[in-house]
């Protein structure tokens, strides 16, 4: 492989992200004053935006899988896939938002319930807003989430591998802007998806650590301080690291599969020992609000701009996952390699959202219905925050001792692949020359965004500057709407000027597959 480093795209993102640091180390009230207002305009501006465009990409998830370029493989009808349909569910199930519905399924009801949008009138810890909760976990972690993610990223598989452009976001943009205009402005497309998502990335390494940590705590009851956290932050820094130096095939694969696994007798000893009944009622009554609702509760936040409920949650999470979807989707487009566009939608959308679904009817609607009998949990999450409630709530259950450390490994291993592939396209964002989907860029340069990401959430969680970074992820959230919107009307383009020799050719690809 001929390639060498893009300069442009590795230097501002990396100067403009230490510059943040320093600004938040040194002078952290300008600097938290300054995102936040930042922030608020951001939210307050476009916030009816990031719902609608939300609503848009899983519509378009929808059209796609009907419209007849659904049949085309990715890679040409010569291409063989590079993972097998299994490994590859879930790499990608791992790449997305599992490591995220694998914390809040739990904490995150709970907010629902003891405290609802005020413009709903919904009584605290009441029957009413366990089904709102279960509704609004329904809404943020399930179908729209995905959506976000997968339209992008069949739009990268097919204009990269199929129309043979170059392992750029411009491969994405160019349907709309043209070729010539796209390549010129490459580099600053790819340098701000990098500095949109590095923060972002890097609150969720925090988090999750923090998350690790308090569980490790709630277990062995030792102390949390500096070294454990940095202890946790190098171990998983130095597993996604050498993961993703190992190439796709092995590390990332591995760690996957191992993921499933355990996400699966996890689910299966709480639903063992959980009230099934009610759980499954509080599911089926939650998903019927979802369902009938959708539309009111993905726009909540644009029709009471007032209330800070929709910002603090749908639109939070709509412009985080937007400024994610665009190097994630380089990852997801890449591994789709050898299956038709209608596969990688059901692998990327349909089945995972399936899997949320399960995910949240059991832990969702387990500590939903301990809540609505005891009220404990939600006591716990006011006054000792949602890492005490989460861990109180497995400690619930009759296996604990069991339950506990398999929770703590599971989000452990989810932050660590999770880790790995987005740096595995940030590393080969960096690179040009990458054509082929076995092609991966140096180990230095994924060495080189490991450590610094690494470097980054341990120095926030240090000076106790997580708030700052949030923010900063948050707003990186208006570029990442920017692409969304890019992206949805170059896929609109794509599917209107379908070409015929495309259609032919997916005609005789299943006229040798029935043969």
């Amino acid at each position: 492989m001929n390639s060498k480093i893009r300069w442009w795209v590795v230097l501002p993102p990396s100067v403009l992200i230490v510059i943040s640091v320093l600004l938040n180390i040194f002078i952290p009230d300008l600097f938290l004053n300054t995102v936040n207002y930042l922030n608020n305009k951001i939210l307050n501006i476009f916030g009816e935006v990031f719902s609608i465009v939300g609503i848009v990409m899983l519509l378009l998830c929808i059209v796609i899988y009907i419209h007849p370029i659904s049949k085309t493989k990715i890679g040409g009808k010569d291409a063989k896939p590079i993972l097998k349909k299994y490994t590859w569910f879930g790499v990608a199930l791992c790449t997305s938002v599992a490591a995220g519905v694998l914390f809040w399924a739990i904490a995150e009801p709970l907010y629902h319930m003891i405290d609802p949008p005020k413009f709903l009138g919904i009584t605290p810890n009441s029957k009413e807003s366990a089904i709102f909760a279960m509704s609004t976990m329904f809404l943020h972690w399930c179908f729209t989430p995905y959506a976000i993610y997968t339209v992008p990223a069949v739009l990268f598989a097919y204009m990269y591998y199929n129309k043979k452009k170059t392992n750029s976001l411009s491969s994405i943009v160019s349907p709309l802007i043209g070729d010539k205009l796209a390549n010129k402005i490459s580099p600053f497309i790819d340098a701000l998806a990098l500095y949109t998502l590095i923060p972002g990335m890097a609150s969720s390494l925090a988090t999750g650590i923090l998350t690790i940590c308090g569980g490790i705590n709630y277990a062995t009851g030792i102390t949390v301080n500096t070294m454990m956290i940095f202890i946790v932050m190098a171990t998983i820094v130095s597993m996604f690291i050498v993961s993703c130096t190992t190439g796709l095939t092995n590390g990332i694969r591995k760690l996957s599969n191992l993921n499933i696994v355990m996400f699966g007798v996890l689910i299966l000893i709480v639903l063992i020992f959980t009230d099934f009944g009610e759980v499954v009622k509080l599911g089926s009554n939650g998903f019927g609000s979802y369902i009938s609702d959708f539309i009111q509760n993905s726009t909540l936040a644009a029709s009471h701009p007032d209330d800070s409920w929709g910002k603090s949650w749908t639109v939070f999470y709509w412009c985080n996952w937007m400024a994610w979807a665009p190097i994630t989707a380089l990852f997801l487009g890449r591994i789709s390699y050898g299956y038709t566009i209608r596969e990688a939608i059901f692998v990327n959308f349909i089945a995972p959202a399936i899997c949320a679904i399960v995910w949240i009817t059991v832990f969702s609607g387990s500590v939903i219905n301990i809540q609505v009998k005891q009220n404990a949990l939600g006591n716990i999450l006011t006054q000792n925050g949602a890492e005490s409630a989460v861990f109180k709530f497995l400690e619930i259950f009759p296996l604990s001792s069991i339950i506990i450390p398999l929770f703590i490994a599971v989000l452990f291993i989810s932050l660590v692949t999770s880790c790995d592939s987005t740096t595995s396209s940030m590393s080969n964002l960096c690179y040009s020359g990458i054509k082929r989907a076995e092609d991966e860029a140096g180990i230095l340069i994924k060495i080189f965004w490991g450590v610094l990401i690494g470097l980054l959430g341990f120095i926030m969680l240090s000076t106790s500057g997580i708030d700052g970074i949030k923010i900063l992820s948050n707003i990186g959230g208006l570029p990442g709407l920017l692409i969304q919107v890019i992206t949805a009307l170059s896929t609109i383009i794509i599917m209107i000027k379908f070409k015929k020799e495309d259609k032919d050719e997916v005609k005789a690809e299943e006229k040798v597959k029935n043969s």
